[in-house]
Protein backbone atom coordinates (compact mmCIF):
# COMPACT_ATOMS: atom_id res chain seq x y z
CA UNK A 1 0.00 0.00 0.00
CA UNK A 2 1.16 3.79 -1.26
CA UNK A 3 -0.11 6.93 -0.52
CA UNK A 4 -0.56 9.45 -2.76
CA UNK A 5 -1.03 13.48 -1.84
CA UNK A 6 -2.01 15.03 -5.12
CA UNK A 7 -0.37 18.45 -5.88
CA UNK A 8 -1.78 21.63 -6.19
CA UNK A 9 -2.85 23.67 -9.50
CA UNK A 10 -0.74 20.64 -12.10
CA UNK A 11 -1.99 19.81 -14.78
CA UNK A 12 -0.60 16.05 -16.13
CA UNK A 13 -0.89 14.82 -19.81
CA UNK A 14 -0.16 11.56 -19.88
CA UNK A 15 0.12 9.37 -23.07
CA UNK A 16 -0.11 5.78 -23.07
CA UNK A 17 -0.35 2.91 -24.69
CA UNK A 18 -1.70 5.89 -27.53
CA UNK A 19 -4.26 6.56 -25.10
CA UNK A 20 -4.34 10.49 -24.68
CA UNK A 21 -5.91 11.99 -21.09
CA UNK A 22 -5.49 15.42 -19.19
CA UNK A 23 -5.80 15.60 -15.67
CA UNK A 24 -6.58 18.60 -13.79
CA UNK A 25 -6.64 18.47 -10.09
CA UNK A 26 -6.12 20.94 -7.59
CA UNK A 27 -6.24 19.19 -3.87
CA UNK A 28 -4.20 20.22 -0.93
CA UNK A 29 -2.10 17.49 1.12
CA UNK A 30 -4.07 17.89 4.34
CA UNK A 31 -7.36 18.93 2.73
CA UNK A 32 -9.37 15.63 3.78
CA UNK A 33 -11.83 15.40 7.26
CA UNK A 34 -10.89 13.05 9.59
CA UNK A 35 -12.38 10.45 10.52
CA UNK A 36 -13.77 9.70 13.90
CA UNK A 37 -14.58 6.09 15.72
CA UNK A 38 -12.20 3.89 13.36
CA UNK A 39 -11.93 0.50 14.08
CA UNK A 40 -9.96 -0.46 11.00
CA UNK A 41 -7.67 0.67 8.73
CA UNK A 42 -8.93 -0.52 5.58
CA UNK A 43 -6.79 -2.48 3.22
CA UNK A 44 -5.67 -1.18 -0.17
CA UNK A 45 -4.71 -2.36 -3.55
CA UNK A 46 -1.80 -0.62 -4.60
CA UNK A 47 -0.66 1.21 -7.91
CA UNK A 48 1.79 -1.16 -9.94
CA UNK A 49 5.37 0.55 -9.89
CA UNK A 50 6.64 1.72 -13.32
CA UNK A 51 8.93 -1.12 -15.15
CA UNK A 52 7.94 -3.74 -12.24
CA UNK A 53 6.89 -7.43 -13.29
CA UNK A 54 4.35 -8.86 -10.69
CA UNK A 55 5.39 -12.04 -9.14
CA UNK A 56 3.39 -13.23 -6.43
CA UNK A 57 5.07 -12.80 -2.85
CA UNK A 58 6.47 -15.71 -1.15
CA UNK A 59 5.19 -17.50 2.02
CA UNK A 60 1.40 -19.14 2.76
CA UNK A 61 -1.47 -17.07 4.08
CA UNK A 62 -2.40 -17.88 7.61
CA UNK A 63 -5.87 -17.69 9.58
CA UNK A 64 -5.90 -15.49 12.11
CA UNK A 65 -9.30 -16.13 13.96
CA UNK A 66 -11.50 -14.61 12.03
CA UNK A 67 -14.41 -15.31 10.33
CA UNK A 68 -14.68 -16.11 6.36
CA UNK A 69 -17.60 -15.81 3.96
CA UNK A 70 -18.93 -18.83 3.65
CA UNK A 71 -21.33 -17.78 0.97
CA UNK A 72 -21.21 -14.39 -0.42
CA UNK A 73 -23.84 -11.83 -1.48
CA UNK A 74 -22.98 -9.12 -3.45
CA UNK A 75 -24.31 -5.57 -4.29
CA UNK A 76 -22.97 -2.46 -6.33
CA UNK A 77 -23.73 0.91 -5.83
CA UNK A 78 -22.75 2.79 -8.91
CA UNK A 79 -22.41 6.65 -7.38
CA UNK A 80 -22.50 8.99 -10.84
CA UNK A 81 -23.98 12.57 -10.43
CA UNK A 82 -25.07 14.25 -13.31
CA UNK A 83 -22.02 15.90 -15.41
CA UNK A 84 -19.65 12.62 -14.44
CA UNK A 85 -18.51 9.76 -16.44
CA UNK A 86 -16.65 6.71 -14.94
CA UNK A 87 -14.91 7.08 -18.98
CA UNK A 88 -14.18 9.82 -20.41
CA UNK A 89 -13.42 8.95 -23.30
CA UNK A 90 -15.27 5.78 -23.73
CA UNK A 91 -18.76 4.63 -22.25
CA UNK A 92 -20.12 4.57 -18.23
CA UNK A 93 -22.75 2.06 -19.56
CA UNK A 94 -20.37 -0.08 -20.67
CA UNK A 95 -17.94 -0.02 -17.44
CA UNK A 96 -21.46 -1.02 -15.35
CA UNK A 97 -22.30 -3.54 -17.98
CA UNK A 98 -19.26 -5.25 -17.20
CA UNK A 99 -18.84 -5.07 -13.61
CA UNK A 100 -22.30 -6.23 -13.11
CA UNK A 101 -21.16 -9.11 -15.95
CA UNK A 102 -18.56 -10.22 -13.84
CA UNK A 103 -20.39 -10.48 -10.62
CA UNK A 104 -22.87 -12.20 -11.90
CA UNK A 105 -20.33 -14.51 -13.75
CA UNK A 106 -17.78 -15.62 -11.04
CA UNK A 107 -20.53 -17.70 -8.32
CA UNK A 108 -19.78 -21.06 -9.20
CA UNK A 109 -16.81 -20.73 -11.39
CA UNK A 110 -13.72 -22.28 -11.92
CA UNK A 111 -11.90 -19.32 -11.12
CA UNK A 112 -13.56 -18.98 -7.76
CA UNK A 113 -13.34 -22.69 -6.66
CA UNK A 114 -9.54 -22.43 -5.23
CA UNK A 115 -10.51 -20.30 -2.87
CA UNK A 116 -12.80 -22.95 -1.30
CA UNK A 117 -9.82 -24.05 0.33
CA UNK A 118 -9.70 -21.59 3.23
CA UNK A 119 -12.09 -21.59 6.35
CA UNK A 120 -12.99 -20.23 9.53
CA UNK A 121 -13.55 -21.89 13.62
CA UNK A 122 -17.02 -23.20 11.88
CA UNK A 123 -17.15 -23.30 8.19
CA UNK A 124 -15.22 -23.77 4.36
CA UNK A 125 -15.50 -21.13 2.06
CA UNK A 126 -18.00 -22.69 -0.70
CA UNK A 127 -18.36 -21.59 -3.84
CA UNK A 128 -21.34 -19.49 -3.13
CA UNK A 129 -21.83 -15.58 -4.77
CA UNK A 130 -24.78 -14.11 -5.83
CA UNK A 131 -25.29 -10.74 -7.13
CA UNK A 132 -28.37 -9.29 -5.72
CA UNK A 133 -28.70 -5.77 -7.03
CA UNK A 134 -27.59 -2.64 -8.14
CA UNK A 135 -28.30 1.28 -7.69
CA UNK A 136 -27.68 3.92 -9.96
CA UNK A 137 -27.12 7.17 -6.88
CA UNK A 138 -26.73 10.35 -8.87
CA UNK A 139 -26.72 12.41 -6.35
CA UNK A 140 -23.96 15.11 -5.99
CA UNK A 141 -20.69 13.86 -4.17
CA UNK A 142 -19.15 16.18 -1.29
CA UNK A 143 -17.29 19.02 -1.23
CA UNK A 144 -14.79 19.22 1.45
CA UNK A 145 -12.92 22.35 2.21
CA UNK A 146 -13.66 23.48 -1.41
CA UNK A 147 -12.75 20.65 -3.25
CA UNK A 148 -14.89 17.64 -4.62
CA UNK A 149 -13.98 14.36 -3.55
CA UNK A 150 -15.01 11.57 -1.21
CA UNK A 151 -13.78 10.50 1.94
CA UNK A 152 -14.25 7.03 3.96
CA UNK A 153 -16.68 8.31 5.99
CA UNK A 154 -18.47 9.11 2.36
CA UNK A 155 -18.43 5.83 1.12
CA UNK A 156 -19.43 4.28 4.57
CA UNK A 157 -22.72 6.71 4.35
CA UNK A 158 -23.66 5.65 0.95
CA UNK A 159 -23.85 2.57 1.69
CA UNK A 160 -26.23 2.50 4.84
CA UNK A 161 -28.05 5.06 2.62
CA UNK A 162 -28.87 2.43 0.21
CA UNK A 163 -29.55 0.00 2.23
CA UNK A 164 -31.89 1.76 4.47
CA UNK A 165 -33.21 2.97 0.70
CA UNK A 166 -33.43 -0.63 -0.64
CA UNK A 167 -34.22 -2.83 2.46
CA UNK A 168 -31.11 -4.96 1.51
CA UNK A 169 -29.30 -7.62 4.04
CA UNK A 170 -26.40 -6.66 5.11
CA UNK A 171 -23.81 -8.44 7.55
CA UNK A 172 -20.44 -10.62 7.37
CA UNK A 173 -21.99 -12.41 3.92
CA UNK A 174 -22.95 -9.20 1.91
CA UNK A 175 -20.20 -7.48 0.18
CA UNK A 176 -21.00 -3.72 -1.05
CA UNK A 177 -19.08 -2.23 -3.69
CA UNK A 178 -19.03 2.08 -4.30
CA UNK A 179 -17.67 2.59 -7.68
CA UNK A 180 -16.96 6.48 -7.91
CA UNK A 181 -16.54 8.64 -11.16
CA UNK A 182 -13.35 9.10 -13.29
CA UNK A 183 -11.50 12.34 -11.94
CA UNK A 184 -12.99 11.75 -8.28
CA UNK A 185 -10.17 11.16 -5.88
CA UNK A 186 -10.91 9.06 -2.48
CA UNK A 187 -9.15 10.24 1.29
CA UNK A 188 -9.03 7.34 3.89
CA UNK A 189 -7.13 8.71 7.10
CA UNK A 190 -5.18 5.61 7.28
CA UNK A 191 -4.58 4.90 3.86
CA UNK A 192 -4.35 8.70 2.36
CA UNK A 193 -5.71 9.06 -1.58
CA UNK A 194 -5.71 6.73 -3.99
CA UNK A 195 -4.06 6.91 -6.93
CA UNK A 196 -3.88 9.97 -9.41
CA UNK A 197 -1.78 8.34 -12.59
CA UNK A 198 1.23 9.09 -10.34
CA UNK A 199 3.53 5.66 -8.81
CA UNK A 200 1.68 6.38 -5.66
CA UNK A 201 -1.99 6.11 -3.82
CA UNK A 202 -4.15 2.82 -4.04
CA UNK A 203 -6.63 1.62 -6.35
CA UNK A 204 -8.76 0.82 -4.11
CA UNK A 205 -9.43 -0.69 -0.59
CA UNK A 206 -12.07 -2.60 1.04
CA UNK A 207 -13.16 -2.26 5.18
CA UNK A 208 -15.56 -3.02 7.67
CA UNK A 209 -17.61 -0.89 10.39
CA UNK A 210 -19.97 -1.51 12.76
CA UNK A 211 -24.31 -0.76 11.57
CA UNK A 212 -24.30 -0.10 15.50
CA UNK A 213 -22.80 3.30 14.51
CA UNK A 214 -25.49 3.99 12.13
CA UNK A 215 -28.69 3.17 14.50
CA UNK A 216 -28.67 -0.59 12.71
CA UNK A 217 -28.22 -3.95 14.31
CA UNK A 218 -24.83 -4.69 16.03
CA UNK A 219 -23.16 -6.66 13.00
CA UNK A 220 -20.94 -6.22 10.80
CA UNK A 221 -21.04 -4.62 7.30
CA UNK A 222 -18.28 -5.11 4.72
CA UNK A 223 -17.88 -2.97 1.82
CA UNK A 224 -15.16 -1.70 -0.72
CA UNK A 225 -14.22 1.82 -2.04
CA UNK A 226 -13.62 1.51 -5.91
CA UNK A 227 -12.62 4.68 -7.27
CA UNK A 228 -13.04 5.46 -10.82
CA UNK A 229 -9.86 3.85 -12.84
CA UNK A 230 -10.46 6.11 -15.66
CA UNK A 231 -6.63 6.93 -17.33
CA UNK A 232 -4.93 6.00 -13.89
CA UNK A 233 -2.67 3.74 -15.73
CA UNK A 234 -0.93 2.43 -12.88
CA UNK A 235 -4.02 0.26 -11.52
CA UNK A 236 -4.50 -0.76 -15.28
CA UNK A 237 -4.83 -5.00 -16.23
CA UNK A 238 -1.10 -4.97 -17.72
CA UNK A 239 2.73 -6.22 -17.57
CA UNK A 240 6.04 -4.96 -17.68
CA UNK A 241 7.55 -5.71 -21.42
CA UNK A 242 10.60 -3.75 -21.31
CA UNK A 243 12.13 -0.74 -22.46
CA UNK A 244 12.17 1.28 -25.07
CA UNK A 245 15.57 3.05 -26.91
CA UNK A 246 14.38 6.09 -25.24
CA UNK A 247 14.65 3.94 -21.75
CA UNK A 248 10.97 4.43 -21.51
CA UNK A 249 9.29 1.32 -20.00
CA UNK A 250 6.64 -0.59 -22.01
CA UNK A 251 4.05 -2.48 -21.47
CA UNK A 252 1.55 -5.44 -22.69
CA UNK A 253 -1.79 -3.81 -22.05
CA UNK A 254 -5.03 -6.02 -21.58
CA UNK A 255 -8.58 -5.39 -22.84
CA UNK A 256 -10.23 -8.52 -23.49
CA UNK A 257 -13.77 -6.47 -24.20
CA UNK A 258 -12.04 -3.85 -25.50
CA UNK A 259 -12.34 -1.24 -22.77
CA UNK A 260 -8.82 -0.74 -20.79
CA UNK A 261 -10.69 1.14 -17.45
CA UNK A 262 -13.87 -1.44 -17.34
CA UNK A 263 -11.47 -4.50 -17.67
CA UNK A 264 -9.28 -3.04 -15.52
CA UNK A 265 -11.81 -2.13 -13.29
CA UNK A 266 -13.03 -5.54 -13.19
CA UNK A 267 -9.99 -7.03 -11.93
CA UNK A 268 -9.84 -4.90 -9.37
CA UNK A 269 -13.30 -5.60 -8.40
CA UNK A 270 -12.05 -8.99 -8.10
CA UNK A 271 -9.14 -8.21 -6.30
CA UNK A 272 -11.45 -7.00 -3.56
CA UNK A 273 -14.13 -9.24 -3.80
CA UNK A 274 -11.91 -12.30 -3.11
CA UNK A 275 -10.11 -10.60 0.06
CA UNK A 276 -13.50 -10.00 1.27
CA UNK A 277 -13.92 -13.43 1.34
CA UNK A 278 -11.02 -14.46 2.67
CA UNK A 279 -10.68 -11.63 5.30
CA UNK A 280 -14.01 -9.74 5.83
CA UNK A 281 -12.67 -8.45 8.91
CA UNK A 282 -9.49 -8.02 8.84
CA UNK A 283 -8.33 -10.58 10.86
CA UNK A 284 -8.29 -14.12 9.34
CA UNK A 285 -6.27 -14.91 6.51
CA UNK A 286 -3.19 -12.96 5.55
CA UNK A 287 0.86 -14.12 5.51
CA UNK A 288 3.08 -12.88 8.05
CA UNK A 289 3.90 -9.52 6.30
CA UNK A 290 -0.39 -8.51 6.58
CA UNK A 291 -0.70 -9.61 2.82
CA UNK A 292 -4.21 -11.36 1.79
CA UNK A 293 -4.59 -13.57 -0.82
CA UNK A 294 -5.54 -10.54 -3.84
CA UNK A 295 -2.46 -9.03 -2.58
CA UNK A 296 -0.07 -11.96 -3.34
CA UNK A 297 -1.24 -12.07 -7.01
CA UNK A 298 -1.95 -8.48 -7.31
CA UNK A 299 -0.78 -7.58 -11.66
CA UNK A 300 -0.22 -10.66 -12.01
CA UNK A 301 -1.94 -12.46 -14.99
CA UNK A 302 -0.43 -15.61 -15.71
CA UNK A 303 -0.84 -17.28 -18.83
CA UNK A 304 -3.07 -14.20 -21.28
CA UNK A 305 -4.11 -15.52 -24.66
CA UNK A 306 -3.87 -13.51 -28.33
CA UNK A 307 -7.39 -11.62 -27.43
CA UNK A 308 -5.81 -10.54 -24.24
CA UNK A 309 -8.04 -12.42 -21.98
CA UNK A 310 -7.28 -15.15 -19.39
CA UNK A 311 -10.22 -16.20 -17.99
CA UNK A 312 -13.42 -17.36 -19.34
CA UNK A 313 -16.64 -17.34 -16.84
CA UNK A 314 -20.20 -18.09 -17.88
CA UNK A 315 -18.89 -17.69 -21.73
CA UNK A 316 -17.47 -14.56 -21.36
CA UNK A 317 -13.80 -13.21 -21.50
CA UNK A 318 -12.03 -11.29 -18.50
CA UNK A 319 -8.68 -10.58 -17.42
CA UNK A 320 -7.87 -10.99 -13.98
CA UNK A 321 -4.86 -11.25 -11.72
CA UNK A 322 -4.77 -14.62 -9.65
CA UNK A 323 -5.78 -15.63 -6.47
CA UNK A 324 -2.93 -16.88 -4.23
CA UNK A 325 -3.28 -20.51 -2.95
CA UNK A 326 -1.61 -22.45 -0.12
CA UNK A 327 -2.23 -25.38 -1.63
CA UNK A 328 -0.01 -24.89 -4.59
CA UNK A 329 2.09 -22.03 -3.15
CA UNK A 330 1.52 -19.86 -5.77
CA UNK A 331 -1.23 -17.84 -7.63
CA UNK A 332 -4.16 -19.87 -9.17
CA UNK A 333 -6.97 -18.76 -11.92
CA UNK A 334 -8.46 -22.51 -11.95
CA UNK A 335 -9.66 -25.64 -10.17
CA UNK A 336 -11.60 -28.20 -11.57
CA UNK A 337 -13.81 -29.01 -8.17
CA UNK A 338 -14.10 -27.16 -4.88
CA UNK A 339 -11.57 -28.34 -2.24
CA UNK A 340 -14.52 -28.83 -0.04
Amino acid sequence: MFQETPTSGKVIVAMLAGLALVLVWALPAQAADKEPGRHHHGHAVAAQHAASTAAASTGQLYWYGGPVQNYTKTYAIFWLPTGYTYEKGGSSANYRTLVERYLRDVGGSTFANPTTQYYDSSNWVSNSSTFVESVLDTSPYPVHNGYVYTTDADIRAEVVKWIKARGWVYGIHEQFFVFTASGVLTYDPSLGWSNNNGSTGYCAYHNTFSASSYGMQNVQIVYANMPGQDGHYPCYAKTFAGYNSSGQPTYYWYSPNGDYAADSAVSITSHEQFEMITDPLLNAWKDASGDENGDKCAYNYGTVATDTGNVTLNGHRYILQGEWSNAIAGCAWYRAYPYH
